[in-house]
């Protein structure tokens, strides 16, 4: 399957996706990936000529992802956002996700993984959307079902400080520099358990000015992270928004 693609500076195509049974790139079959679908990465030059690919191989475990989303920064750095449920490996450290978790990714411009960071939460929640500002940040752009969110095995937890049912969606951007670091949290929605609202994000730009857009959809009531001043409600016999 098909995931989303990115262009660098010097036109190289980086393409994302799902592998489901043996693969072949450039005749070579490689993995074998039948217990669940597999997340690539592969990289071609303009003219189509393959210049690296890498895969995950985790058809023994429970590992599967979600559709994954791809961005690139001026130096050529691959920053990929997927969905885990399992056990993997990534830049050397074995992670595993109980429930789905989002991820974010970063290869250097050779392929070899450099960083990554886990959003751990307690129920499913899906990675989205990745965007890389001109100002040095990725951001990460997720569904969540979990109240609160975690970044990898950190303490602190993350959430919108609204009353939240696991049966809604909220939509969150996490951002961090290009090396790694987090930067900033912000969360969109808001249900609790009489009438909830669903918010869900599915694209994330930058300008080049670092002014960040985020573009989804949401139902009922909804508000900005850890501002309840600016809960709103559609109006009466609206269900959905943008």
């Amino acid at each position: 399957k098909g995931g989303k693609l990115a262009i660098d500076a010097q036109n190289n195509i980086i393409v994302t996706g799902l592998l489901d049974g043996d693969a072949t790139f450039e005749g070579n079959i490689e993995g074998d990936f039948q217990n669940s679908a597999q997340m690539f990465v592969a990289k071609y030059d303009a003219n189509g000529n393959h210049i690296w690919h890498q895969f995950r191989n985790d058809a023994n475990s429970s590992s599967s992802y979600g559709q994954p989303s791809v961005d690139v920064d001026a130096q050529g750095n691959i920053y990929v956002a997927g969905t885990l449920s399992g056990t993997t490996t990534f830049a050397g450290t074995t992670v595993t996700a109980a429930a789905a978790n989002a991820f974010i990714l970063a290869y250097d411009a050779a392929g070899t993984e450099k960083w990554y960071h886990m959003i751990d939460g307690d129920q499913s929640d899906e990675a989205t959307a990745v965007a890389v500002s001109p100002i040095g940040q990725v951001a990460l752009a997720l569904n969540h079902h979990s109240g609160n969110l975690y970044i990898d095995d950190m303490a602190e937890e993350f959430n919108n400080g609204y009353a939240f049912d696991p049966q809604y969606a909220h939509a969150a951007v996490f951002a961090f520099d290009l090396n790694g670091e987090f930067k900033w949290f912000f969360d969109w929605g808001y249900s609790n358990g009489t009438s909830g609202s669903d918010a869900t994000c599915n694209s994330l730009r930058c300008t080049d000015e670092g002014v960040w857009y985020m573009a989804g959809m949401m139902t009922g009531r909804y508000g900005g992270s850890r501002l309840p001043e600016e809960i709103r409600t559609l109006p009466a016999g609206k269900n959905s928004g943008v």
